[in-house]
């Protein structure tokens, strides 16, 4: 993704924080939070979520993309994928 275009930002449509492993993530009870939004990286990895479908707000720089609907199924890794 071009830098010009900003930062690429994802938040959970509940607003709650997402689970990460990204470094300076806060801990609790053995799980790091991120806060919400959260910068998004490709290839980079969010959870683990409960099975099922979660949504997504997104964001490049100050546009705000369509949400995001993500089907997690158990001891599986599933895509993200965002059009702008």
């Amino acid at each position: 993704m071009p830098e010009q275009l900003g930062t690429l930002r994802v938040a959970r449509i509940d607003g709650l924080p997402i689970p990460s492993h990204e470094p300076g993530a806060l801990v609790e009870d053995g799980t790091a939070w991120a806060d919400s939004p959260m910068p998004l990286t490709p290839g980079q990895l969010l959870g683990p979520f409960p099975p099922g479908t979660h949504t997504f707000r997104v964001w490049i720089g100050r546009s705000r993309l369509d949400d995001v609907d993500v089907a997690v199924r158990p001891g599986r890794l599933t895509t993200a994928m965002i059009v702008r």
